[in-house]
C-alpha cells in the first residue's frame, strides 16, 4: 500500500512538472559547435531567453518553463537573424526538429507539435510565393503590366490558401501566424477592410480556447478597431450626410500650437486631409483660397490636416500663402487624425456645419461653394 501511494506521489509529481514545462530537441546539419538561440515573441516585441552550443553533430536542446499564469507562446528557434524556425509551444510539447542550418526555413521538419506543424506548412508556402514574386519583380519591364499581372495571381494564389487554413482551423494558432503574414515591403497578405469578417472569425473561436493569450486579447482589439473603422467609414461613405457628429482632432499648427477641431464649433468648417506632393491637392488649393476668401467673414474655416513631412509642407505654406488653419504631426498615411476619418486617399475633405455634424464628404468646385451657402444660411 505504502509502494503504491509513493508511486502515485510520484507520478502527479512528474504530471506537475511535465505541465509546466516544455521541450524542444533538435539536430541541424552544417552547424557544427554553434550557438542556437531561443527567442519568444510578445505582442510587439521579442526576447531571447535562451542559447545553447550545439554538439559537434549539431544537437541542441532546450526546456522551455512556465510560470503559473503564463501562456502558450511562439518562440523562434534561430542561427543567425534571418535564419529561423517558428514554433508555438504550450506545456507538456515534446518538440523534436531536424534541418540544414543553411537554409532552415526551407529545410526543417518539425514533430510533436500539430500547431507547429501547420505553421511550417504555411511558412513553406509563404516562402515559395516570396521567391516567386522576387523572380517576378526582376522581369519588371516600364509599360509591361503581364508581370504586375502574374505578380498579382502568385499573391491572390497564396491568400487563397492561406484563407482556406483560417477557415478550416479557426481555433489554431497556426491561423494567427497566416493572419499576420507578410510578404517583402512590409506588405500585409491580410489587413483591409475587406477581410474584417476573418479576423472577427479568429477572434471569437481562438478566444474560446485562448482567451487570456496577450495575442488573443490584441487580435481582439485589431478586430474592434476594424469594426469601429469600418462602421465610421460607412457613416463618411456618402457625399452628403443628414448628420453626424464627428471625432475630435487635436493636432499643432505650423507655429507650434496646439489647435482643436471642436474649438471651431459655431463655424462651417471645412476639415480636408492633403500632401502638398500631390498635384491635385495643390490645384484644389488654388480654387479654395477663393472660396475661403469668399466665404470667411460669414463664419467659414479651413482646418487643413498635412499628410507630409515638416520642410515641405511649411514650404507649402509660403508659396501658396495659405491663411487657414493648417496641422500636420508629420505621420503621413498613419496619422492618427488620417485613420480616424478612414481616409484612403488624398485630396479628401469633410464639411461640417456650425453644430459640429457631418453634412458632406469629398466636395469640390461649385459643388463646395453650394453646399457651404446651404449651411452657412
Amino acid at each position: 500500500m505504502r509502494q503504491l501511494l509513493l508511486f502515485i506521489v510520484a507520478a502527479v509529481v512528474f504530471s506537475s512538472c511535465s505541465n509546466n514545462s516544455a521541450k524542444i530537441k533538435g539536430q541541424f546539419s552544417n552547424l557544427k559547435e554553434k550557438v542556437v538561440y531561443l527567442e519568444r515573441l510578445e505582442v510587439g516585441s521579442s526576447e531571447i531567453i535562451d542559447s545553447v552550443k550545439t554538439t559537434k553533430d549539431g544537437k541542441f536542446k532546450f526546456n522551455v518553463k512556465f510560470a503559473p499564469e503564463q501562456q502558450p507562446s511562439f518562440y523562434l528557434v534561430k542561427v543567425d537573424g534571418n535564419n529561423f524556425i517558428t514554433l508555438f509551444v504550450e506545456r507538456g510539447d515534446k518538440i523534436k526538429l531536424e534541418g540544414d542550418a543553411s537554409k532552415l526555413e526551407s529545410s526543417y521538419v518539425v514533430t510533436g507539435s500539430k500547431t507547429s506543424e501547420d505553421i511550417r506548412t504555411l511558412s513553406r508556402l509563404l516562402n515559395v510565393t516570396i521567391s516567386s514574386l522576387d523572380s517576378l519583380d526582376k522581369q519588371r519591364v516600364v509599360g509591361n503590366d503581364s508581370v504586375e499581372y502574374k505578380m498579382g495571381k502568385v499573391f491572390v494564389t497564396c491568400k487563397r490558401e492561406f484563407i482556406k487554413y483560417i477557415v478550416t482551423n479557426p481555433k489554431s494558432m497556426a491561423s494567427l501566424f497566416a493572419i499576420y503574414s507578410q510578404i517583402p515591403s512590409n506588405t500585409n497578405i491580410f489587413g483591409t477592410y475587406d477581410d474584417v469578417n476573418y479576423y472577427k472569425l479568429l477572434a471569437d473561436s481562438l478566444n474560446t480556447v485562448y482567451a487570456k493569450s496577450p495575442y488573443v486579447i490584441s487580435l481582439r482589439k485589431h478586430y474592434a478597431q476594424m469594426a469601429n473603422d469600418l462602421m465610421m467609414g460607412d457613416l463618411l461613405n456618402s457625399k452628403k450626410i443628414e448628420t453626424v457628429g464627428v471625432p475630435e482632432i487635436s493636432i499643432k499648427n505650423h507655429r507650434g500650437e496646439l489647435v482643436k477641431l471642436s474649438s471651431l464649433k459655431g463655424k462651417v468648417v471645412l476639415l480636408d486631409f492633403w500632401d502638398p506632393a500631390n498635384e491635385e491637392s495643390l490645384e484644389g488649393n488654388l480654387g479654395l483660397v477663393g472660396v475661403y476668401n469668399k466665404y470667411k467673414g460669414r463664419g467659414f474655416e479651413v482646418f487643413q490636416v498635412s499628410l507630409a513631412t515638416k520642410a515641405p509642407w511649411l514650404a507649402a505654406i509660403k508659396r501658396q500663402n495659405l491663411q487657414w488653419i493648417c496641422v500636420s504631426d508629420f505621420l503621413g498615411a498613419n496619422s492618427p487624425a488620417a485613420q480616424l476619418y478612414n481616409v484612403k486617399s488624398i485630396p479628401t475633405n469633410f464639411l461640417i456645419d456650425r453644430n459640429g455634424d457631418l453634412v458632406g464628404r469629398n466636395l469640390f468646385g461649385k459643388e463646395l461653394e453650394n453646399q457651404i451657402n446651404k449651411v452657412l444660411k
